[in-house]
């Protein structure tokens, strides 16, 4: 279950589930759960029992894993 708000631009989906988050990151949700602070380089936001995450953390830790790749590639350099 994701929670959405309403907003402008359409999107309104604003935190995801683990599952869903997991899947919008092709990983497993235990490895999610592994990337996750403070274990990991993913923020996540309790709300009682419940973690979500937050679609900009999501999306921010994509990019930069497509960074990191794009950097590999080049041998490091920008």
């Amino acid at each position: 279950m994701a929670i959405t708000v309403p907003s402008s631009d359409g999107d309104n989906l604003i935190c995801l589930s683990r599952d869903d988050a997991s899947k919008r990151l092709g990983i497993s949700s235990r490895t999610l759960y592994e990337r996750t602070a403070p274990r990991g380089p993913i923020f996540a936001v309790r709300f009682g029992r419940r973690v979500l995450y937050p679609v900009a953390e999501i999306d921010r830790y994509i990019a930069e894993q497509i960074a990191s790749q794009s950097d590999e590639k080049n041998g490091g350099a920008k």
